[in-house]
């Protein structure tokens, strides 16, 4: 859904709505359209309210090997009893406990300063990575083909190094210009 000051909402997935919109010198979704269940479609949207030389900022869920088990599970979470959501919240935050003690980590204070560095307690965070869906995922290199299709030029990335994916994907971080003219 997007809200543009106090107009009505909208999707970026109906392209009418989108072009109805008009188009800005700037343009920011941060962490949104890989929920949207047609990521491309969405960015592909979200590209066209950009002005010629405007710049795209966006934060996308990372390729790993894991994200088809991701899908999976975030499909079964949401249709889940909340019996059986809170079990696997406890199972995940359980796993993930075990795994900073594996390498030495001070799982307390991770989650004591959680907030600090995501804008969001842990726990809310862990029921929002969970259930997440629907869910998708990109790695740089498919969407600078994307944008770069579009005109666009990446600017700046926070690329997170390749990992398994075991606990999550978090996002990549992206900022593009449009190409002038």
């Amino acid at each position: 859904m997007i809200r543009i000051g106090g107009s009505n909402p909208g999707s970026i997935l109906d392209g009418t709505f989108v072009r109805k919109l008009g188009r800005f010198d700037v343009v920011y979704s941060w962490g949104v359209l890989h929920h949207t269940g047609a990521m491309c479609e969405a960015i592909e949207n979200t590209a066209q309210l950009v002005v010629p030389g405007g710049t795209l900022a966006l934060a996308l869920y990372r390729k790993t090997p894991l994200c088809w088990f991701w899908a999976l599970e975030k499909e079964w979470y949401c249709r889940a009893s909340e019996t059986a959501q809170a079990r696997v919240r406890g199972l995940y935050v359980g796993l993930l406990r075990a795994a900073f003690t594996l390498v030495r980590r001070d799982f307390s204070s991770y989650v004591s300063n959680y907030s600090g560095h995501r804008g969001m307690d842990f726990a809310h965070d862990v029921y929002d990575w969970l259930g997440g869906h629907p869910y998708e995922s990109i790695g740089p290199d498919d969407l600078n083909k994307m944008l770069g299709q579009l005109s666009f030029r990446q600017v700046r990335a926070n690329v997170h190094s390749a990992a398994i994916g075991l606990f999550g994907s978090s996002c990549n971080e992206y900022v593009y210009r449009r190409t002038p003219g």
